[in-house]
């Protein structure tokens, strides 16, 4: 009996445990949708979608990148960057290279007037900053390592 006892109170553990995590994960979504809505009226002013602000983003701080590269530091598919990419160079915010060591491969690379409006467009300090001022610099950190703790597990499947 003790034993069907305690299987019962691991289930209801894991049931708990189960619940907890998939609250966790909408919370993570209703946090981004937020930092998104609060992002976008910014960057819209510059006429960027998001997607495009962070492939600038990316660029400047990465240099010139391969589309495969630059959608894994952009966290989308290869050909969601491509789209993007594609609307960014008829705007004349970035160009496309030809990789010398590989004739399939191409890099893209920020243009003058890329840089130029990347350099323009207001830090997302301020805003991340305010949104997180009841955070203590410890929590922070703890955010952070439980996320991508989060993240390596999941990354793992």
């Amino acid at each position: 009996m003790s034993e069907n006892s305690n299987h019962h109170s691991n289930s209801s553990n894991i049931d708990i445990s189960s619940s907890k995590l998939e609250e966790t994960f909408k919370l993570i979504d209703k946090v981004i949708k937020k930092y998104y809505q609060l992002q976008r009226p910014i960057v819209r002013k510059f006429r960027l979608t998001i997607p495009q602000y962070y492939i600038l983003e990316r660029l400047e701080k990465l240099g010139k990148l391969q589309f495969t590269n630059l959608a894994e530091v952009c966290h989308s598919s290869k050909s969601t960057i491509t789209s993007v990419v594609d609307t960014m160079e008829k705007k004349g915010l970035v160009i496309r290279e030809a990789n010398p060591k590989d004739r399939r491969s191409v890099f893209v690379k920020l243009t003058d007037k890329g840089m130029n409006l990347y350099k323009s467009i207001p830090t997302n300090e301020k805003l991340i900053l305010n949104c997180c001022k009841n955070l203590q610099p410890e929590e922070i950190d703890q955010l952070y390592t439980l996320i991508n703790k989060l993240f390596d597990s999941l990354d793992s499947l």
